[in-house]
């Protein structure tokens, strides 16, 4: 949420609110198929004629050979969750507003 372009409070609760409304490129995420079947759900971070290295919904991050990518996709979809805001109070999100706006 940070790197919005738009800065203030009722930018940055449109963003919340709406994820995918001005998403960046840079923030589009990706699923991998793997050969062994196993699916990674992140963000394209660094790529090579090798390797491809994602940022996990969980800030970790992790490299993966290209030859065992069965499958990579994009979304379209922006990584921060549609409806987050649905499991927080009014108070929550004024206090998530505020910790954002202390940041800059």
């Amino acid at each position: 949420l940070r790197s919005l372009t738009d800065q203030s409070p009722e930018g940055r609760l449109v963003s919340i609110l709406d994820p995918n409304r001005a998403k960046e490129p840079r923030f589009t995420a990706y699923i991998a198929e793997l050969s062994d079947y196993e699916e990674i759900y992140g963000i394209l971070i660094e790529e090579s004629g090798a390797s491809v290295t994602f940022k996990l919904q969980d800030g970790a991050t992790r490299t993966v050979l290209r030859q065992d990518i069965a499958l990579l996709r994009s979304t379209r979809l922006s990584l921060m969750p549609d409806g987050l805001e649905q499991n927080m109070t009014l108070q929550e999100m004024a206090d998530l507003l505020r910790y954002l706006a202390g940041r800059e």
